[in-house]
Protein backbone atom coordinates (compact mmCIF):
# COMPACT_ATOMS: atom_id res chain seq x y z
CA UNK A 1 0.00 0.00 0.00
CA UNK A 2 2.01 2.47 -1.46
CA UNK A 3 1.22 6.78 -1.19
CA UNK A 4 3.36 9.14 -3.65
CA UNK A 5 3.29 12.36 -3.05
CA UNK A 6 4.50 15.09 -5.25
CA UNK A 7 5.55 18.53 -4.43
CA UNK A 8 7.99 21.16 -6.10
CA UNK A 9 10.31 21.95 -3.48
CA UNK A 10 10.94 19.71 -0.87
CA UNK A 11 12.12 21.86 2.52
CA UNK A 12 12.75 20.61 6.09
CA UNK A 13 9.21 21.14 6.92
CA UNK A 14 8.08 19.40 3.84
CA UNK A 15 10.27 16.38 5.77
CA UNK A 16 8.41 17.03 9.30
CA UNK A 17 5.42 16.93 7.43
CA UNK A 18 6.52 13.83 6.12
CA UNK A 19 7.14 12.06 9.49
CA UNK A 20 4.89 12.90 11.04
CA UNK A 21 1.53 11.93 8.55
CA UNK A 22 3.74 8.66 8.21
CA UNK A 23 3.34 7.69 11.80
CA UNK A 24 -0.35 8.62 11.03
CA UNK A 25 -1.04 6.62 8.58
CA UNK A 26 -1.06 2.84 8.15
CA UNK A 27 0.71 3.16 4.27
CA UNK A 28 4.20 3.71 3.02
CA UNK A 29 4.65 7.81 2.22
CA UNK A 30 6.94 8.35 -0.53
CA UNK A 31 7.80 11.65 -1.14
CA UNK A 32 9.40 13.20 -4.34
CA UNK A 33 9.52 16.11 -5.93
CA UNK A 34 9.29 16.57 -9.83
CA UNK A 35 12.81 17.20 -10.81
CA UNK A 36 13.73 13.86 -9.40
CA UNK A 37 11.43 11.68 -11.71
CA UNK A 38 12.95 10.31 -15.00
CA UNK A 39 10.47 10.09 -18.31
CA UNK A 40 11.21 7.01 -20.37
CA UNK A 41 8.97 5.68 -23.72
CA UNK A 42 10.90 2.40 -24.99
CA UNK A 43 11.10 1.11 -28.60
CA UNK A 44 7.95 -0.50 -28.23
CA UNK A 45 6.23 2.50 -27.43
CA UNK A 46 5.64 1.84 -23.54
CA UNK A 47 5.85 4.97 -21.20
CA UNK A 48 7.13 4.41 -17.74
CA UNK A 49 8.00 6.99 -15.05
CA UNK A 50 10.65 6.30 -12.61
CA UNK A 51 11.37 7.57 -8.94
CA UNK A 52 14.32 8.44 -7.74
CA UNK A 53 15.08 4.91 -6.67
CA UNK A 54 14.13 3.25 -9.70
CA UNK A 55 10.32 2.19 -9.33
CA UNK A 56 7.98 3.01 -11.03
CA UNK A 57 5.74 5.39 -10.00
CA UNK A 58 2.50 3.49 -11.25
CA UNK A 59 3.24 1.24 -8.41
CA UNK A 60 1.97 3.33 -6.30
CA UNK A 61 -2.09 3.01 -4.81
CA UNK A 62 -3.00 6.54 -5.14
CA UNK A 63 -0.63 10.31 -5.70
CA UNK A 64 -1.31 13.32 -4.66
CA UNK A 65 -0.06 16.34 -6.31
CA UNK A 66 0.98 18.38 -2.90
CA UNK A 67 1.88 21.73 -5.29
CA UNK A 68 2.66 21.83 -9.05
CA UNK A 69 2.63 25.60 -10.23
CA UNK A 70 6.53 25.65 -10.58
CA UNK A 71 6.21 22.46 -12.64
CA UNK A 72 3.63 22.13 -14.81
CA UNK A 73 4.57 20.14 -17.46
CA UNK A 74 6.20 17.76 -15.29
CA UNK A 75 2.62 17.16 -13.12
CA UNK A 76 0.60 16.82 -16.47
CA UNK A 77 2.72 14.18 -18.01
CA UNK A 78 3.11 12.39 -14.87
CA UNK A 79 -1.31 12.99 -14.66
CA UNK A 80 -1.37 11.31 -18.28
CA UNK A 81 0.88 8.51 -17.20
CA UNK A 82 -1.13 7.70 -14.10
CA UNK A 83 -4.32 7.72 -16.34
CA UNK A 84 -3.15 5.32 -18.51
CA UNK A 85 -2.28 2.78 -15.62
CA UNK A 86 -5.70 3.31 -13.92
CA UNK A 87 -3.68 4.65 -10.78
CA UNK A 88 -5.82 6.72 -8.69
CA UNK A 89 -4.75 10.36 -8.08
CA UNK A 90 -5.53 13.87 -7.14
CA UNK A 91 -6.52 16.42 -7.60
CA UNK A 92 -8.06 15.63 -11.12
CA UNK A 93 -7.45 19.29 -12.63
CA UNK A 94 -3.76 18.46 -13.27
CA UNK A 95 -4.47 16.07 -15.86
CA UNK A 96 -6.55 19.24 -17.62
CA UNK A 97 -3.24 21.36 -18.40
CA UNK A 98 -2.43 22.81 -21.22
CA UNK A 99 0.73 20.79 -23.41
CA UNK A 100 3.22 23.99 -23.65
CA UNK A 101 6.47 21.87 -24.04
CA UNK A 102 7.45 17.97 -25.34
CA UNK A 103 7.54 16.80 -22.35
CA UNK A 104 3.82 16.59 -21.17
CA UNK A 105 2.95 16.50 -25.02
CA UNK A 106 5.04 13.50 -25.75
CA UNK A 107 3.07 11.64 -22.80
CA UNK A 108 -0.28 12.94 -24.01
CA UNK A 109 0.42 10.97 -27.16
CA UNK A 110 2.13 7.92 -26.72
CA UNK A 111 -0.52 7.56 -23.98
CA UNK A 112 -3.19 7.24 -26.39
CA UNK A 113 -1.49 5.16 -28.99
CA UNK A 114 0.22 7.63 -31.08
CA UNK A 115 3.69 5.83 -32.38
CA UNK A 116 6.72 8.29 -30.92
CA UNK A 117 10.67 7.58 -31.63
CA UNK A 118 12.39 5.88 -28.34
CA UNK A 119 13.10 8.34 -25.63
CA UNK A 120 14.20 9.92 -22.24
CA UNK A 121 13.53 13.08 -20.67
CA UNK A 122 15.70 14.31 -17.41
CA UNK A 123 15.39 17.58 -15.90
CA UNK A 124 19.00 18.75 -15.46
CA UNK A 125 21.67 18.63 -18.29
CA UNK A 126 23.50 16.98 -15.35
CA UNK A 127 21.36 13.69 -15.09
CA UNK A 128 22.12 12.96 -19.22
CA UNK A 129 23.87 9.96 -19.25
CA UNK A 130 27.21 9.46 -20.13
CA UNK A 131 27.78 8.79 -24.05
CA UNK A 132 28.38 4.60 -23.45
CA UNK A 133 25.15 4.52 -21.89
CA UNK A 134 23.34 6.53 -24.35
CA UNK A 135 25.38 4.77 -27.33
CA UNK A 136 24.50 1.45 -25.93
CA UNK A 137 20.40 2.34 -25.23
CA UNK A 138 19.85 4.21 -28.31
CA UNK A 139 22.46 2.92 -30.85
CA UNK A 140 25.51 5.34 -32.68
CA UNK A 141 23.02 7.77 -33.59
CA UNK A 142 20.73 10.01 -31.46
CA UNK A 143 19.39 13.49 -30.63
CA UNK A 144 19.30 15.36 -27.58
CA UNK A 145 17.31 18.94 -27.28
CA UNK A 146 15.61 20.89 -24.90
CA UNK A 147 12.03 20.36 -24.12
CA UNK A 148 10.99 23.39 -25.01
CA UNK A 149 12.83 24.01 -27.79
CA UNK A 150 10.93 25.17 -30.93
CA UNK A 151 12.23 25.74 -34.68
CA UNK A 152 15.26 23.51 -34.47
CA UNK A 153 16.73 25.37 -31.73
CA UNK A 154 18.23 23.81 -28.79
CA UNK A 155 18.17 20.47 -30.67
CA UNK A 156 22.01 18.38 -31.84
CA UNK A 157 22.11 15.57 -33.41
CA UNK A 158 25.56 12.79 -31.38
CA UNK A 159 27.50 11.06 -33.71
CA UNK A 160 30.28 9.98 -31.68
CA UNK A 161 32.11 10.97 -28.34
CA UNK A 162 33.24 14.14 -29.43
CA UNK A 163 29.81 15.08 -30.76
CA UNK A 164 28.48 14.48 -27.63
CA UNK A 165 30.73 16.52 -25.33
CA UNK A 166 29.85 19.45 -28.18
CA UNK A 167 26.69 19.33 -27.21
CA UNK A 168 26.53 19.31 -24.06
CA UNK A 169 28.67 22.45 -23.93
CA UNK A 170 26.43 24.17 -26.38
CA UNK A 171 22.78 23.00 -25.54
CA UNK A 172 21.01 25.83 -23.17
CA UNK A 173 19.20 25.93 -20.21
CA UNK A 174 16.13 24.40 -20.87
CA UNK A 175 12.73 22.77 -18.55
CA UNK A 176 13.87 19.47 -19.19
CA UNK A 177 16.32 17.55 -21.64
CA UNK A 178 15.31 15.29 -24.24
CA UNK A 179 17.32 12.38 -25.45
CA UNK A 180 15.99 10.47 -28.40
CA UNK A 181 16.49 7.61 -31.10
CA UNK A 182 17.62 9.41 -34.19
CA UNK A 183 15.80 7.80 -37.08
CA UNK A 184 16.85 7.40 -40.15
CA UNK A 185 14.45 9.47 -43.25
CA UNK A 186 14.97 11.24 -45.97
CA UNK A 187 13.23 14.11 -44.75
CA UNK A 188 9.51 14.70 -42.72
CA UNK A 189 5.58 15.44 -43.56
CA UNK A 190 3.68 17.99 -41.83
CA UNK A 191 -0.08 17.61 -42.24
CA UNK A 192 -1.99 20.72 -41.61
CA UNK A 193 -5.72 20.07 -40.47
CA UNK A 194 -8.15 22.27 -39.06
CA UNK A 195 -11.17 21.04 -37.44
CA UNK A 196 -10.36 17.20 -38.18
CA UNK A 197 -10.11 17.87 -41.94
CA UNK A 198 -6.41 17.58 -43.71
CA UNK A 199 -5.62 20.91 -45.22
CA UNK A 200 -2.49 20.26 -46.74
CA UNK A 201 0.48 18.37 -46.24
CA UNK A 202 3.98 19.20 -47.13
CA UNK A 203 7.30 16.87 -47.45
CA UNK A 204 10.42 18.36 -46.35
CA UNK A 205 13.49 16.15 -47.67
CA UNK A 206 16.69 15.67 -46.13
CA UNK A 207 19.27 18.91 -47.10
CA UNK A 208 22.74 19.24 -46.31
CA UNK A 209 24.04 21.46 -42.67
CA UNK A 210 26.69 23.72 -42.37
CA UNK A 211 26.83 22.83 -38.93
CA UNK A 212 27.22 19.06 -38.03
CA UNK A 213 25.32 19.38 -34.83
CA UNK A 214 22.47 20.02 -36.83
CA UNK A 215 22.65 18.08 -39.86
CA UNK A 216 19.44 15.95 -38.50
CA UNK A 217 16.93 19.05 -39.16
CA UNK A 218 15.25 19.17 -42.27
CA UNK A 219 13.59 22.90 -42.76
CA UNK A 220 16.24 25.47 -44.28
CA UNK A 221 15.20 29.56 -44.78
CA UNK A 222 13.21 29.64 -47.73
CA UNK A 223 11.67 25.89 -47.91
CA UNK A 224 13.55 24.98 -51.27
CA UNK A 225 13.54 21.46 -49.98
CA UNK A 226 9.51 21.38 -49.86
CA UNK A 227 7.11 19.89 -52.12
CA UNK A 228 2.91 19.82 -51.50
CA UNK A 229 1.30 16.71 -51.36
CA UNK A 230 -2.35 15.13 -51.84
CA UNK A 231 -3.80 12.57 -49.56
CA UNK A 232 -3.60 10.25 -52.25
CA UNK A 233 0.01 10.55 -52.59
CA UNK A 234 0.42 9.23 -48.66
CA UNK A 235 -0.21 6.30 -46.90
CA UNK A 236 -3.11 5.33 -44.55
CA UNK A 237 -1.38 4.84 -41.86
CA UNK A 238 0.86 8.65 -41.73
CA UNK A 239 -2.74 10.09 -42.04
CA UNK A 240 -4.40 7.67 -39.66
CA UNK A 241 -1.08 8.75 -37.08
CA UNK A 242 -1.64 12.56 -37.83
CA UNK A 243 -5.29 12.18 -36.72
CA UNK A 244 -4.85 9.96 -33.56
CA UNK A 245 -2.17 12.64 -32.75
CA UNK A 246 -4.53 15.58 -32.98
CA UNK A 247 -7.48 14.14 -30.97
CA UNK A 248 -5.08 13.25 -28.23
CA UNK A 249 -4.07 16.72 -27.87
CA UNK A 250 -7.53 18.13 -28.57
CA UNK A 251 -6.12 20.64 -31.00
CA UNK A 252 -8.49 21.70 -33.97
CA UNK A 253 -5.86 23.56 -35.52
CA UNK A 254 -2.67 21.52 -35.45
CA UNK A 255 0.10 20.60 -37.64
CA UNK A 256 1.43 17.37 -37.19
CA UNK A 257 5.03 16.08 -37.73
CA UNK A 258 5.65 12.80 -38.76
CA UNK A 259 8.85 11.07 -40.07
CA UNK A 260 9.27 7.80 -41.36
CA UNK A 261 12.28 5.04 -41.01
CA UNK A 262 14.07 4.41 -44.10
CA UNK A 263 14.53 0.75 -43.03
CA UNK A 264 11.26 -0.47 -41.52
CA UNK A 265 9.23 2.47 -43.14
CA UNK A 266 7.33 2.46 -39.64
CA UNK A 267 6.01 6.15 -39.25
CA UNK A 268 6.72 7.99 -35.72
CA UNK A 269 5.50 11.47 -34.64
CA UNK A 270 7.79 14.05 -33.58
CA UNK A 271 5.07 17.00 -33.02
CA UNK A 272 1.96 18.05 -32.71
CA UNK A 273 2.33 21.66 -33.14
CA UNK A 274 -0.74 24.10 -31.88
CA UNK A 275 0.77 27.09 -33.51
CA UNK A 276 1.68 25.89 -37.36
CA UNK A 277 2.93 28.44 -39.95
CA UNK A 278 -0.05 29.73 -41.63
CA UNK A 279 0.71 32.81 -42.60
CA UNK A 280 3.60 31.70 -45.11
CA UNK A 281 5.49 28.52 -46.78
CA UNK A 282 3.53 27.24 -49.54
CA UNK A 283 -0.08 27.83 -51.03
CA UNK A 284 -0.60 30.45 -48.35
CA UNK A 285 -4.11 30.62 -50.46
CA UNK A 286 -5.04 27.60 -49.84
CA UNK A 287 -4.78 27.89 -45.65
CA UNK A 288 -6.59 30.93 -45.20
CA UNK A 289 -9.93 29.21 -47.25
CA UNK A 290 -8.98 25.87 -44.88
CA UNK A 291 -8.98 28.52 -41.59
CA UNK A 292 -11.63 30.92 -43.33
CA UNK A 293 -14.18 27.55 -43.58
CA UNK A 294 -13.25 26.23 -40.66
CA UNK A 295 -14.21 29.70 -38.66
CA UNK A 296 -17.24 29.50 -40.64
CA UNK A 297 -18.10 26.12 -39.79
CA UNK A 298 -17.67 27.12 -36.22
CA UNK A 299 -19.52 29.72 -36.12
CA UNK A 300 -23.07 28.44 -37.73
Amino acid sequence: KRIVILKSVIDQKTVKFLDLLSKTSSSEIILSNYKTLRFEINEHNEPKILLSDGTDIALARVVYFKSHNLYPEYASAVAQYLKYKHVSFFDNEVANFVSSSKLSEMFVLVTNDVTVPKSLIVSEKKDIPNYDKLKGDFGNYFVIKGANSDRGKNNYIVKDKFSFDQVLARIEKANAYIVQQYIENDGYVRVLMMGGRVIQIVKRFSVSHKDPLKAHLNKPMGGANAIELNEAECSSELLALARRAAIAMHRSVVGVDLIQDNKTKKWYVLEANNNPYITGGINVENKIKGLADFLELENR
